[in-house]
């Protein structure tokens, strides 16, 4: 460190003769060329800082020839002042046009007749230059329609720029917007005429835009006889509209946006969702808010309501009784039983038989069962008889077929079908007032064979037919008291629902033919006392329906 005012001074003046030296350095630089004599400079761009004639760009330098009286678009060169430091360069502004001239392009749209220059069809010409606007090839101003055109710029220094762009020559608007429309009525051509054209006569060519579907359609109409052709963009700015609807449903239920609506209506396919999903575990009723989004995007809201309730209730098992199995025969459990269920409709039948030795004569008992979606279940417990068999089911089966080739024909439908095995039991029967009624497959055959029995034969022969038509049935007793005769019939579903079916005979006279529960109570309380005829466990069985097919008196097609 220097301590001494002596030593202070002579750092100092060595470090001013260090600057000295350098700025004579710096002078003497540009003296020899230091600097740029001629700069070049593209027309129409700012005039540049004079340093820029300054080889070392770390210097300063200002202009003495007046910057407002430097043309830059002016090409040529142009000698000009500068200083730098206390010196005056002469240099020179070499002023070039090497750029195209730049444009923005126009797509003309005229009436048939008209014409046009080669600068229509561009606008905001920029260059440094004068530019002059020419065609590379003039445009058919005769033809209909639209083609391309192609547009040269050239500037002073030969640059050029060609621009390419299109030529309408109609009497019809390029395009026209209209609004979807799903009723087919077509929209009137005049919306197409451009204003030169109002009142020319115009129609459509074909079919015309179709309004159901969104976007751009190429259509051709004609104006006075001429076809020109145009765009139609379809559009869609009407929120589509619907009808709320309250929905009651059972817990877990699948639930679809859909349900919730009804009566919707607009131009284009909706879509129904969810503003928030239902919960589909909450029992009780709840609102539920709707979106309708047609293909537009355009919305509607909707508010509805859902009521849901647990399912709590088990299926109940019809026609479950006591069954007889014969030895060496495959069970058929199921047949003549279903469940129903409250919610689900018909469901699966399970029969645990692992307490029935099928081999083996004796009374046995099975367990039939049924479980619904919800998890309730119901079981009944039947009766199983094993016995002998005094006739196959192979020939009952041959029987069978053989009557049925004889009293009808495959063609017909299932209902007349049973007519025809109704009309042959009831006739060929002779009523005896004995029979079987261990055994329906003895008697079934009996009836066929020999033609005589009571109502358990009319039963058993029409069990085997039925069956070989593939009619589903259920097996019917009378619910006797004591005292009373037993008595056996069908209830049958062709498809239509549940009907009585009693091929046997009556006294008074009854065609008990796909008959109502109502109809069969009738006739019931016209003979015996206590409506005994045709008294049935009604709850071990579906209800009939209510609509009559058989007036009673004549039967006819259906």
């Amino acid at each position: 460190m220097l301590k001494t005012k002596p030593a202070r001074i002579a750092l100092l003046l060595c470090l001013l003769c260090i600057v000295a030296l350098l700025t004579v350095t710096v002078v003497k630089a540009v003296e020899a060329n230091g600097y740029h004599k001629v700069l070049i400079h593209e027309a129409g761009d700012p005039l540049p800082p004079a340093v820029r004639f300054l080889k070392n760009s770390d210097a300063d330098a200002i202009y003495l020839t007046d910057p407002a009286t430097i043309d830059v678009n002016r090409i040529g060169l142009q000698n000009l002042e500068i200083r730098y430091r206390n010196r005056t360069l002469q240099v020179t502004l070499d002023i070039r046009d090497t750029t195209p001239p730049a444009a923005v392009p126009v797509e003309l749209d005229l009436k048939p007749g008209e014409t046009a220059k080669p600068s229509d069809f561009v606008t905001d010409v920029r260059d440094a230059s004068a530019v002059e606007i020419r065609f590379e090839q003039e445009p058919d101003f005769k033809k209909i329609g639209t083609q391309p055109v192609a547009v040269v710029l050239t500037d002073i220094a030969g640059n050029s720029r060609t621009l390419s762009t299109t030529l309408r020559l109609s009497a019809l608007k390029a395009a026209v917007e209209i609004e979807a429309d799903s009723t087919g009525t077509l929209p009137d051509p005049q919306l197409l005429l451009k204003d030169a054209f109002a009142g020319c006569v115009v129609d459509w060519v074909g079919s015309g835009p179709n309004l159901t579907q969104l976007g751009g359609q190429v259509v051709e109409a004609t104006v006075d006889g001429r076809i020109y052709r145009s765009e139609v963009i379809v559009v869609d700015t009407v929120a589509p509209t619907g009808s709320a609807v309250d929905v009651a449903a059972w817990v877990g239920d699948e639930l679809t946006a859909d349900l919730f609506v009804t009566d919707i209506q607009d131009a284009t396919p909706v879509t129904v969702t969810f503003a928030k999903e239902p919960d589909g575990t909450r029992e009780g009723s709840q609102p539920v808010h709707l979106l309708l989004t047609d293909a537009a995007g355009n919305q509607a809201s909707l508010t509805s309501s859902l009521t849901l309730t647990k399912d709590n209730e088990a299926p109940i098992i019809y026609g479950a009784k006591k069954y007889t199995l014969y030895i060496g025969q495959t069970a058929t459990y199921k047949k003549d039983v279903l469940a129903i269920d409250n919610r689900d409709g018909e469901v699966e039948i399970k029969v645990d038989s692992s307490g029935v030795n099928p081999r083996v004569e004796g009374t046995y008992q099975a367990v039939y069962s049924a479980t619904d979606r919800a998890g309730n279940s119901s079981s009944v417990d039947v009766e199983v008889v094993v016995k002998q068999r005094t006739v196959t089911m192979e020939e009952l089966h041959e029987l069978a077929d053989q009557v049925l080739s004889e009293i009808t024909t495959p063609d017909k439908s299932l209902y007349l079908k049973a007519w025809d095995i109704y009309t042959y039991v009831n006739l060929r029967l002779t009523y005896t007032g004995t029979s079987d009624k261990t055994d329906w497959m003895r008697e079934a055959r009996r009836g066929i064979v020999d033609g005589v029995g009571d109502c358990f034969t009319y039963y058993a022969m029409s069990n085997l037919l039925l069956d070989r038509i593939g009619m589903q049935t259920l097996s019917v007793e009378r619910a006797s008291k004591p005292g009373e005769a037993r008595h056996f019939w069908h209830l049958v579903n062709w498809g239509e629902g549940w009907y009585h079916f009693d091929a046997c005979i009556h006294i008074p006279k009854l065609e008990s033919f796909m008959l109502t529960t109502a109809q069969m109570d009738a006739f019931s309380a016209r003979v015996g006392k206590d409506n005994y005829y045709y008294r049935f466990d009604r709850d071990n069985y579906p209800a009939s329906e209510t609509k009559i097919v058989n007036d009673i008196s004549v039967v006819g097609p259906y």
